[in-house]
């Protein structure tokens, strides 16, 4: 049966260069007889408007429009000098300055430990008479500095050009663009789906009680009214379920498309000439806080013989400390960063790997309830898997049989896991039979046509 053709505009709070999840949706909706839009951030090395794939990109969403004039005129210029550098010279010149004052600083701790408790029942006011002395002078800063989640700012980036698109439905990508999602589909009587990727209110690093009581309220309200919630496991859509008495609720998987996969030139094995009988050990994706990065370099310390391979991107804060770890346990002979593979090719490049590891920390509910694009990489790259005990890794590895998982955050457990698995490799072996299982469950072209099963349930209701 046919249907007519309908507007969609998704909200994004990046330039989308690398976000696999939203340009895979965008295209498959294309592909079903959509009009898809991705309103999303504005870029220098992009273009404002561009097509791809049937899918059209606006990247009108800046940033400097919420700065003074003569700020933009700063931050504008291509041979802008961040503040820290000019200050670098200044900070090694005060360094000794610093050590003959130290003593001084031991004598009046305590007198700091007697005015926290001031400074902290102060910080609101002091925040107040600085957001006072911002909005005098420019009220569109004094939003920005305030809201620090973007939640307000995203409505007023991306309102005008929303409601010239006139769109049929509007989908909002995570919680920051949940509350521009809904005023604006008020505006325009557009049906509103949500996309949560991950627990907004439950990260590895929590919103402070005020911004947190903010987001709650928002994120109650909008997925109260929206018309379909979309979720990445079994786990969060239970969690919603539970909490808003949710009906209209799927999983979409961030899984690969398998279709599109190409043969990649090279893979990891005859790019650093490893012979077949080296163990190797894989990483995917970024490389931040909270994802047990540090534990796993213990337990690569302990395996010897053993070579870590990381696909992706290391987050700068982190780096110098991955650095500097790597060198403490002089394994930088077999440690190995690659950088990001395009997504039609790395399973090819990574199916030479004998394991990959998730060894994500349980610090919150967002990671006890994850399900990372990288473990289903691994799987249709048929690289069997070793991740931490969280909830919803745990019952997925358990249930197919294509690794172990442990207490990660011991490297002791995480390498004897690790070693397990390369040498009894015929036990977690990613077979044709459960690789088809596997690929009828949870490939792309299945929850591309979950998805569009969504749209088009939500055009006949129109």
């Amino acid at each position: 049966m046919s249907f007519p053709r309908k507007r969609i505009v998704m909200l994004l709070n990046n330039p989308c260069v690398n976000d696999s999840r939203v340009i895979k949706e965008a295209e498959s909706l294309a592909k079903g007889g959509f009009s898809v839009f991705i309103l999303c951030y504005f870029s220098k090395s992009l273009p404002t408007v561009s097509k791809k794939n049937g899918v059209i990109y606006i990247r009108c969403g800046n940033l400097l429009d919420f700065k003074p004039l003569w700020l933009q005129k700063i931050l504008s210029k291509k041979k802008f000098i961040p503040l820290r550098k000019i200050t670098a010279p200044l900070r090694k010149i005060t360094a000794p300055l610093r050590k003959i004052t130290a003593p001084l600083r031991k004598i009046t701790a305590p007198l700091r430990k007697i005015t926290t408790p001031l400074r902290k029942i102060t910080a609101p006011l002091r925040k107040m008479c600085k957001f006072l002395l911002l909005f005098l002078f420019s009220p569109a800063y004094a939003l920005y500095f305030m809201d620090k989640h973007k939640i307000f700012v995203h409505y007023f980036l991306f309102k005008k050009v929303v409601i010239r698109l006139q769109p049929d439905f509007i989908h909002a990508h995570d919680l920051p663009l949940f509350f521009a999602g809904y005023k604006i589909s008020q505006k325009t009587n557009s049906k509103l789906v949500l996309d949560s990727h991950e627990m907004g209110l439950f990260l590895s690093n929590p919103p402070k009680r005020i911004h947190r009581l903010l987001l709650q309220y928002i994120e109650r309200k909008c997925i109260t009214n929206a018309d379909y919630v979309i979720t990445v496991s079994s786990q969060i859509k239970k969690h919603f379920q539970d909490l808003y008495s949710l009906k209209n609720i799927e999983v979409i998987y961030n899984s690969p498309s398998l279709w599109d996969q190409k043969k990649c030139p090279t893979t990891i094995r005859k790019e650093n000439a490893f012979s077949k009988e080296m163990p190797v050990v894989l990483f995917i994706g970024g490389i931040s806080f909270g994802r047990g990065f540090f534990s796993l370099l213990n337990a690569i310390k302990i395996l010897e013989g053993y070579t870590l391979i990381c696909v992706g991107m290391i987050n700068s804060r982190i780096q110098k400390n991955i650095e500097h770890a790597i060198d403490e346990m002089q394994i930088q002979n077999r440690f190995i960063f690659v950088p990001a593979k395009p997504q039609n090719e790395l399973l090819s490049y990574i199916s030479t790997a004998n394991v990959s590891v998730i060894p994500y920390e349980k610090i919150c509910l967002n990671h006890e309830y994850c399900m990372p694009n990288k473990l289903f990489e691994s799987i249709f790259a048929r690289v069997p898997l070793v991740a931490s005990d969280a909830e919803s890794l745990k019952d997925f590895i358990d249930t197919h049989q294509v690794g172990l998982t442990c207490d990660s955050s011991d490297p002791n457990k995480l390498a004897k896991a690790i070693r397990q698995v390369v040498e009894k490799k015929h036990l977690f072996e990613i077979t044709d039979q459960k690789y088809n299982t596997l690929k009828k469950l949870y490939a792309w072209e299945t929850q591309a046509k979950k998805l569009l099963s969504i749209y088009k349930t939500l055009t006949f209701e129109t």
